[in-house]
Parts: C-alpha cells; structure tokens; sequence
C-alpha cells in the first residue's frame, strides 16, 4: 500500500472523503498555537491563490476558500464581529 503524508490542514469534509474511498489516514489533533499558526500560514496559502486566479469563476472559489480560512482563524482566536472595526467588512462571525 502506498503511504502518503499530507502536513497541512485539511477541512473536515476530506476526512469524509477519504473514509468513504476506503482510504486510512492518522489524523493529528494539533494544540492551539500550532493550530494558529496554520491558518496564519493557509491564510498566505490561499491569498497567493487569490492573485492567481485567472478566470472569474476560479477567483470566487478562492475568495471562498480564504474567506474560511479568516473565519476559523477567527473562531481560534475567539474574535466576532462585536471585536471589528465599525464599519469593516470582515467575514466574521458572532460567536457563542
């Protein structure tokens, strides 16, 4: 069997993916500042995909997908909107 390793944050649905093609995986339940850090890190990951884009199309999909990377960063660090600047445009989230 061919063995990979994926290091990087994958989003809860790949799990699901991967389980229901039959595929074993280990995942690693990080600690809070490494978790952080990660996004910090997927959020330069997906902003380069932002400026990438090429097509109108591509650039809604990586708009979405830094938008929830921002909102977990978000949820991580315990920032909701009432924390925003008046006025700003943040795709955050009130949370509970």
């Amino acid at each position: 069997m061919r063995r990979f390793l994926i290091n990087k944050l994958i989003r809860d649905r790949m799990c699901e993916y991967m389980t229901s093609r039959g595929y074993q995986y280990t995942p690693t339940i990080m600690e809070q500042p490494e978790y952080i850090a990660k996004l910090r890190d997927k959020i330069s990951e997906e902003a380069q995909e932002v400026f990438d884009a090429q097509s109108r199309e591509e650039l809604i999909v990586e708009l979405a997908d830094l938008c929830e990377v921002i909102e977990c960063l978000c949820e991580a660090e315990n920032i909701s909107e009432l924390h925003a600047p008046k006025g700003s445009m943040l795709p955050i989230k009130q949370h509970q």
